[in-house]
């Protein structure tokens, strides 16, 4: 899911500066650097451009522009660049994030960029010249033989302002209104076409669908790319998301959709999404007709996560035995915020207060101390050094700051007890889902029981609408045909979908009765 990396793959937001220049040496620092973190076995590749302008008064103040190119993120500026003989501070408000590091050489700065309690080993290297992006060869560019706009719209609260793009073939005096298909985005705060990598699939995807006579609408998500949001409504959980999609919904009825045939499409979390929203479908202003999942998660959230912190400690070269010690730290914290997220989930009047200072320091200490009684003394001295080396960051620190990021986050605290099961095994529209053999992400080995007891369930009933389970061989979450299906392989692969994803989706969506 990718709000596991959230705050690292998606660096979504808007940087500015000023601060003192010109001290003896610093004018090394002026030029272009990059370098790369290691996210979860993943590089993510970060350029810095640092040099200076004069402010109204005509003084000379140090500016830092932000490019990520794996994002197509480019020229966004630094909160704050301080810059004191040798050393530098890149300070990042908006995204809890900062590095701070020391002109080695000429050509080098070493450091540690640190992110909501994280830190990793930054090194960055001056370059000259441009970066190049990678090569997307599926990426739609016009001009196009349909048509395609962009819009705007409200939600139904008149508190979000949505922007997005609707394509749709030609309109005839026979064809006013289309099938319409609405993409609805993964974890985090994505764009509407879902960018990642420079992959752009949900623009891959409208292009496809379109091409074969659907209308499609992506959106912008809450805090991403130009829909527009108050600062509240972007504390929001799962069951927030399912309104967005409602509103969706609505706005493609009074627009272009063909009333009775009308399907969500759902990536990730986003097919979480699609299942809560179609499970209340005789109660919606305008019915669903279907939905389709890909990449669909059928367990609780905190299974999922379980998994991905798993994998995430393979890449610290701990060994099994090291990494069930330490899973059983892991569980507790995402336990404990399981159970504090549970009123939002049963949709009651939430008394969940902030823990204060004080509590959340007896909770933590607490689960500490409850963990080291159960494991030997060796094994827990031999674990916090090895996690100690690879993080850069004293162990103590390190989980206390993943244990705040975990308990403070109303999202997290609804999706660690959602069970999306629960609404794709219940639900009254066609169902389909499309998941991929090597998914790292949401893996085969914890949907496939979940799909056979749905399948079984549909199988058993009479008039029961129509399901599928289809596991797509060697593609990954982003339904790339892959080797691996990890993350890290996700930005060296050239294809952003694979033809027999695009074929069988289609073949699917015409299909539903």
């Amino acid at each position: 899911m990718n709000r596991r990396l959230s705050g690292i793959l998606c660096f979504l937001s808007f940087l500015f500066f000023s601060g003192d220049v010109f001290s003896k040496g610093t004018e090394n620092f002026i030029g272009n650097w990059k370098g790369e973190i290691s996210v979860q076995g993943m590089k993510l590749e970060l350029i810095f451009k640092i040099s200076y302008y004069k402010d109204q008064d005509k003084e000379l103040q140090w500016q830092t522009k932000l490019d990520v190119p794996a994002q197509r993120l480019k020229n966004f500026a630094v909160d704050q660049t301080v810059i004191k003989k040798k050393k530098i501070q890149l300070v990042l408000n908006s995204l809890n994030a900062e590095f701070k590091g020391k002109l080695t050489d000429t050509n080098i700065i070493k450091g540690v960029f640190t992110q909501r309690g994280q830190s990793f080993e930054l090194i960055l290297i001056k370059f000259h010249g441009e970066v190049k992006l990678k090569n997307r060869p599926q990426t739609p560019t016009g001009p196009f033989d349909y048509v395609s706009r962009d819009v705007q719209f409200s939600n139904s609260k008149g508190s979000i302002r949505f922007a997005g793009t609707i394509t749709h073939p030609p309109k005839t005096k026979e064809n006013q209104r289309f099938k319409t298909v609405i993409l609805v985005s993964g974890s985090g705060a994505q764009d509407r076409d879902e960018t990642v990598f420079d992959h752009k699939p949900f623009a891959v995807l409208a292009d496809h669908l379109t091409k074969n006579g659907y209308a499609v609408l992506r959106v912008d998500d809450r805090g991403a790319g130009n829909t527009i949001c108050a600062a509240s409504e972007l504390n929001y959980t799962t069951a927030d998301l399912v309104n967005d999609v409602r509103d969706f919904v609505d706005f493609m009825a009074d627009t272009i959709a063909q009333l009775d045939q009308i399907y969500l499409m759902g990536h990730s979390e986003g097919s979480a999404v699609i299942s809560m929203l179609a499970y209340k479908n005789a109660a919606l202003k305008h019915p669903i007709r279907g939905i389709i999942g890909v990449g669909t998660p059928l367990v609780e959230g905190i299974d999922i996560i379980k998994f991905q912190n798993e994998e995430s400690m393979k890449a610290m070269r701990l060994s099994d035995a090291e990494i069930r010690v330490y899973m059983d730290l892991v569980s507790d914290f995402l336990q404990f915020s399981k159970e504090r997220g549970a009123k939002e989930r049963t949709q009651l009047p939430s008394k969940n207060q902030p823990l204060s200072v004080q509590e959340f320091d007896t909770a933590y200490n607490i689960m500490v101390r409850n963990w080291e009684e159960r494991h030997s003394e060796a094994t827990i001295k031999r674990l916090k050094k090895k996690i100690g080396k690879f993080s850069k960051q004293e162990f103590d620190a390190l989980n206390r700051a993943s244990f705040q990021s975990v308990v403070y986050n109303k999202w997290m605290g609804y999706f660690l007890g959602l069970n999306p099961y629960e609404y794709w095994n219940n639900n009254q529209v066609s169902r389909v889902i499309i998941n991929g053999e090597l998914d790292n992400q949401v893996p085969e080995s914890l949907t496939k029981t979940a799909a056979e007891a749905i399948d079984a369930n549909f199988k058993s009933q009479k008039n029961a609408k129509s399901f599928k389970y289809i596991v797509l061989p060697k593609h990954n979450h982003l339904m790339q045909e892959c080797i691996k299906g990890t993350v890290d392989e996700y930005q060296n692969i050239e294809q952003t979908l694979s033809p027999l994803f695009l074929e069988t989706l289609l073949l699917e969506l015409n299909s539903i009765q």
